[in-house]
Formats: structure tokens, sequence, C-alpha cells
């Protein structure tokens, strides 16, 4: 078998790569062709797992070493319903971090392929004079096999597709990238039912259970006693 095809749910991807912040957000589910032969068997993931990627650098088939220069990875459906480990603040920051929204909105026609490369990398440990004033619970989204940042994926199950670019301009003079595909499992589905609206049913069937228990007790309580006071009415000597 050379493709699968599988199912992207509307709300968890958008074409147009900003994350569901654009002017255009349903545009229907989004059926798509997996290439087994370009992408081969995707890695299986726990959606209850930090992921991080492990990148090894080749030349022709020849190993050379783990990649350990920052980089960062974008899904190439447009899926954007996983999030990152670290923010601003755990990872150290000296200035605002770049992150994937930021680099797509400043492009006059928006190309996830060149939004953010090692070309117009800065990395956020280093210092800025003057630099702006920044909320340090943004989310981090530079990874790198030497820092703690990871994956986290939410209650979904389902095939990521994954563009890798490596951000270091210092790591290689070449443009490197990659693209590999994961497929996350575990994930219960999720309740149509509101939190709240499940605590109270929740609540109501049990009050209802006490009372049935309650009523059930008096009914075999009563029933005794009467059976008592026969027993005794009969043995009473006249």
């Amino acid at each position: 078998m050379k493709y699968h095809q599988y199912t992207i749910p509307r709300d968890v991807y958008d074409r147009h790569y900003l994350q569901g912040t654009g002017p255009e957000t349903d545009w229907g589910d989004l059926e798509v062709m997996y290439d087994y032969w370009k992408l081969g068997c995707p890695h299986p993931v726990y959606y209850g797992f930090i992921y991080k990627p492990v990148l090894e650098l080749y030349e022709h088939d020849v190993f050379k070493e783990v990649i350990t220069a920052d980089f960062v990875l974008t899904e190439a459906n447009g899926i954007y319903n996983y999030g990152y480990t670290e923010t601003a603040d755990t990872a150290g920051c000296k200035r605002r971090p770049q992150s994937w929204l930021l680099m797509l909105q400043q492009q006059f026609t928006v190309d996830p392929y060149t939004a953010w490369t090692r070309e117009n990398y800065i990395s956020c440990h280093s210092p800025e004079q003057g630099a702006e004033r920044y909320d340090p619970s943004q989310t981090y989204e530079v990874l790198s096999n030497n820092t703690a940042n990871g994956i986290k994926f939410s209650q979904y199950n389902g095939i990521y597709v994954f563009n890798i670019t490596v951000l270091d301009p210092d790591y290689s003079f070449c443009q490197l990238e990659t693209q590999f595909a994961v497929e996350v499992f575990g994930a219960f589905p999720k309740s149509e039912l509101p939190a709240l609206r499940i605590m109270m049913i929740t609540c109501g069937l049990g009050l209802i259970a006490l009372i049935s228990l309650y009523v059930i007790d008096i009914f075999f309580w009563r029933d005794g006693e009467e059976e008592q006071v026969e027993t005794r009415r009969d043995s009473f000597p006249y």
C-alpha cells in the first residue's frame, strides 16, 4: 500500500497556518493522502508523553552526528492542537522569543517553508539593548537536543506530518530541513457534554441511587418488623 487516506477535523487545523487566528476559520474537514513511500511508517507516540525528535546528520548514507543546534517544526497540513513545555521564562530568554505566528504574520504571503529559517533566526538568549517588553509566559517554540523543551499533544488521536528546519546559522552553511510523521494514540474521545453538566448528571444519578437504597432499606425493615409482630402475636398465649 503506497497511500493511506485520513481525515483532519476542521477544528484542529488552519490551512493558512495562522493557528486559527485568521479571518477565515471554517473550511471543513481536510482529507489527506499519506505517502508511505516518501515518509515511511509514522512513529507511534502516546499522547500523554512529552515528545522531542532527535535529529541525526547523514552525508549520503553515512551517519555523522546527532544535531545539537536549535531547530523548529511545524505541521505540514496546518494542525496546531499541540503545544510546548517551555515558556520564555523557563527557557531563560533575555528578549522576546520568536514564534511561528509572529514570523508568519510578518510575511506578505504566508509561507511556512520560508517564514522561519537560519536567515532570520534570532536566539532569545542573545541580549538586546532596549529590547521590547514581553510576556514571560509566552510559549517557547525552539527545540534543541540540549534543552528540556518538548512537544505536548492534546487529547487527539491522529497523524502529524512535521517539517523541521535547523535554525542555527553557525551550524551549517546549508539550509538543513527534513520531514517526518508521527501517529499519536491513546487519547480518549472528548465528551460532547460540558464538564459542569457531566458533574450535575453524576451527582443526580448518585442522589437517585442513595434515595433508592434508602427506600429499599425502609421497605425491608418495615416488612421485617411486621413479620416479627405477627410471629409474636402467634406465639402469645391467650
